[in-house]
């Protein structure tokens, strides 16, 4: 019976003396509190400046290399639009809608498209050649 009875002491004993090692309840003025946050803003900007990256230099790389240009496009409501597309030396004009693409038309001869006043080179030739004219 006694070993019965230090037994139940102990265990009505340890929550009390578990109740006086817990830490205070976490506040907004608690020093862990704010930097659990700082912490979660790094890494939420980590991740969305990585993204941006990723897009970035996968789009740039990808207009580069592109077999496909669209040489010029017409607005043709809200939703449609009519296109001069070349693929492999190859003019289509193609119709997109919100359902899909269409090729309307597949020219013998390429079209000769009227100069819109935009130059064609890459933007960072143009800025190359608009620096070194600075130089001289």
């Amino acid at each position: 019976m006694a070993r019965l009875f230090t037994m139940l002491s102990v265990l009505v004993a340890m929550p009390a003396a578990a109740a006086d090692a817990v830490e205070p309840a976490m506040s907004v003025t608690n020093p862990n509190w704010l930097s659990l946050a700082g912490n979660l803003l790094l890494v939420v900007a980590f991740v969305i400046a990585l993204g941006w990256l990723l897009r970035r230099s996968t789009m740039s790389s990808a207009s580069r290399t592109s077999a496909i240009r669209v040489l010029a496009a017409h607005s043709l409501g809200a939703r449609d639009r009519l296109l001069v597309v070349e693929i492999a030396d190859q003019q289509l004009v193609i119709g997109q809608t919100s359902q899909g693409l269409n090729t309307l038309h597949v020219p013998a001869k390429p079209l000769v498209l009227a100069d819109s006043g935009i130059d064609p080179r890459p933007f960072a030739e143009r800025l190359r050649k608009l620096l070194e004219g600075g130089r001289k």
